[in-house]
């Protein structure tokens, strides 16, 4: 592992992936020091340092969802920004939507799988 937090021979042929933390940090994201911080706990935790960087607070989720999809080449796009097309929701049963959506996690506790809830308008 470099201290950018990516292992050195995992680029793919001919492109060099993103290096998230030089990344974070050339956007103004980041500080080095939060960096260092992570990658220490990245060494001894050995998980994914998006993940890490997330956990400790230095980035949001959405921050490296958008510099992933401009390392792509996509278009970012928000799911709260997106709107349902009202034919579709239309044609739901909404009873049978709602039971499905919702379930028990490994804690027990209930989630909602789903950020809206959809109501057909008539």
């Amino acid at each position: 592992m470099n201290p950018t937090g990516t292992d050195p021979g995992s680029e793919g042929a001919g492109k060099s992936r993103l290096r998230l933390g030089d990344a974070l940090i050339e956007k103004s994201v980041l500080s080095q020091v939060q960096l260092n911080i992570a990658l220490e706990e990245q060494q001894l935790a050995h998980r994914p340092l998006g993940e890490i960087l997330i956990e400790l607070g230095f980035v949001r989720r959405e921050q490296i969802a958008q510099l992933l999809a401009e390392d792509l080449g996509l278009d970012f796009v928000r799911a709260r920004d997106l709107k349902p097309d009202p034919l579709l929701i239309a044609g739901l049963d909404v009873d049978s939507f709602a039971r499905s959506a919702h379930s028990r996690s490994a804690t027990g506790t209930a989630e909602c799988r789903w950020p809206w809830s959809i109501r057909p308008t008539a």
